[in-house]
């Protein structure tokens, strides 16, 4: 799997076991009921992502381990 795109489906929070899948390359969950993402705390493991896309949820709190994602290209929280 390469991408995963749960937008539109009123979910709280995503699993951390998200991040155990190597060879994903973006995730889009907008329009959710996101509140956090400190589910998503091994960020390291995911060497691929070049895309985080969580627009129209009510995040107030995100990992800094985003930082480490070096292949990262987009990130939207709008």
């Amino acid at each position: 799997l390469q991408i995963l795109d749960v937008s539109r489906n009123a979910i709280t929070e995503l699993p951390n076991e998200l991040c155990s899948m190597a060879k994903l390359e973006v995730i889009r969950a907008g329009d959710n009921r996101l509140l956090d993402l400190s589910s998503l705390k091994d960020f390291s493991k995911m060497p691929a992502i070049v895309e985080l896309s969580f627009p129209n949820n009510k995040l107030d709190k995100f990992p800094s381990e985003v930082g480490f994602l070096t292949t990262l290209r987009k990130l939207d929280l709008s």
